[in-house]
């Protein structure tokens, strides 16, 4: 019984580059068939368990032979952008994704904090700090206390 033989990664990829030569010559420039190929040959390029380095090498290559028309790119460059950001949305799970809106907040509302305190320093009025800042009331007198023990 004959072994069976492991095929790398990159011969796939390699088959791929076969395949956007023959669809160059199937479907003619400015055409929607071609834009679709391209993008399907593109977006598998990300299933084979490429590296990224190794993936943008073999975009290069079929960006090369199959050329599209200046709208056309336009929108296969947008499709290609919303591929790629939820390819990566999907590795992040809910409790990160919640860790991460709750870091986001926390440095926000240390930064309106910070704007406060310059705005204390410089004799701003009150009414004035809660508007531009969007501080709670109860946030702005605990930072106005914070600041008149340090005074102390």
């Amino acid at each position: 019984m004959a072994k069976k033989r492991k095929v790398p990664k990159a011969e796939y990829a390699f088959a791929h580059l076969v395949a956007a030569t023959l669809y160059n010559h199937l479907h003619k420039p400015g055409t929607k068939a071609r834009e679709d190929r391209k993008y399907s040959l593109v977006t598998a390029l990300h299933g084979l368990g490429l590296k990224r380095k190794e993936i943008v090498e073999f975009y290069s290559f079929i960006d090369q032979i199959l050329r599209l028309s200046a709208s056309q790119e336009k929108n296969f460059k947008l499709k290609l952008r919303q591929f790629e950001k939820e390819r990566k949305m999907r590795y992040i799970t809910s409790i990160e994704r919640l860790g991460r809106e709750e870091g986001l907040e926390k440095g926000r509302k240390e930064e309106r904090l910070q704007v406060a305190q310059r705005m204390l320093a410089r004799g701003c009025d009150r009414a004035l700090i809660l508007e531009v800042t969007e501080l709670s009331d109860r946030d702005l007198a605990a930072l106005e206390k914070e600041v008149e023990t340090k005074k102390g």
